[in-house]
């Protein structure tokens, strides 16, 4: 049986981009069975003329369904095709991103690629999941060493992060698992044993979403979903992903069922999120406004927004007036 391969469309959007009245497919990545040949979960940034095309190569899994993700036997890489006219012609190279080699440890695999080029500069950036433990199997222990709570991520889904300086021609990568799931504080309930607030996540793949209104030093500020077992959450970088904070705050849930989402960055700034569930999808709206006293902006969601259905319509409770926000201070 051949599986559906990965195309990339032209709609007539890209098509008029690249001076073309016809919309054209071009097979870059084909998934075939019969050879276990396996290409999942696609990702497309730009930069000038040229495309990046990312995908897993799971073709090296050896489990039963070889369409497993991370954490299935054998070993997920990230891989790309580049074009250098906007999509005209693609390179025939298959590209090395993030390598995925070994039985144990942060390499095992890699893959679910969320990137984003910085419009200024160039710079490219690669959020993945990465190691040899599942989503589903992901827990986090929580250890008290003298009354300082601590994570124990050994047996947690990790965390991956690539830059590329040279237009994704070489990639370095590091392992930043504990910066994100740091992010979220152990909760401690009324008998005293400590537990994790998140113990399972992954940046959702895709595109990160980068501001055209907010600036802090270097960078516009970049926006990303991430999946976790307290639903959909947003983070933010103000550095290009050195440094991640959750929008809204910690304790912020606007998407308590939420599955894999995305984020875009409204003309006013505000940030929509809108993530997968059974049924349809939710959409929640995070907005910017002042404090009473001036010392503002803060960031507001309101949490557990009702489910839409397959129609996609934003409910009319998105006008109403929350009657519970997480807040945090915008610097």
């Amino acid at each position: 049986m051949k599986l559906k391969p990965l195309f990339l469309c032209a709609s007539a959007a890209f098509a008029s981009l690249v001076g073309s009245r016809s919309a054209a497919q071009t097979v870059l990545f084909d998934s075939d069975t019969t050879s276990h040949i396996f290409f999942r979960i696609p990702a497309i940034i730009a930069n000038g003329n040229t495309l990046l095309y990312f995908t897993d190569d799971r073709s090296g899994v050896t489990d039963a369904t070889a369409w497993g993700d991370i954490g299935s036997e054998g070993n997920i890489s990230i891989v790309a095709r580049r074009s250098n006219n906007l999509g005209r012609s693609w390179k025939r190279e298959v590209e090395m991103v993030a390598k995925g080699y070994g039985n144990h440890g942060f390499d095992r695999g890699h893959g679910d690629a969320a990137v984003v080029c910085d419009r200024e500069t160039g710079r490219m950036l690669l959020m993945c999941a990465s190691g040899e433990v599942s989503y589903g199997r992901s827990s986090v222990k929580v250890t008290n060493n003298a009354g300082k709570l601590s994570l124990d991520l050994s047996r947690a889904q990790k965390v991956g992060r690539y830059y590329s300086d040279d237009n994704g021609l070489t990639w370095t990568g590091e392992e930043v698992t504990a910066d994100i799931y740091n992010l979220f504080p152990p909760k401690a309930p009324a008998d005293g044993k400590a537990e994790p607030s998140v113990y399972r996540l992954f940046f959702s793949s895709g595109r990160i979403c980068q501001s055209s209104v907010i600036k802090h030093g270097d960078y516009y500020r970049i926006y990303s979903a991430i999946t976790t077992n307290r639903g959909s959450l947003v983070l933010y970088s103000d550095d290009f992903g050195k440094q991640w904070h959750p929008l809204g705050g910690a304790n912020a849930m606007p998407a308590p069922n939420g599955d894999e989402a995305k984020v875009e960055e409204l003309p006013d700034g505000s940030v929509l999120l809108s993530c997968r569930m059974f049924g349809g999808r939710y959409f929640n709206i995070y907005n910017y406004t002042t404090t009473a006293d001036g010392s503002g902006p803060i960031m507001l969601v309101r949490n557990a927004l009702p489910k839409v259905g397959l129609a996609i319509k934003l409910p009319t409770s998105v006008r109403h007036t929350p009657q519970w926000f997480s807040t945090e201070k915008v610097a």
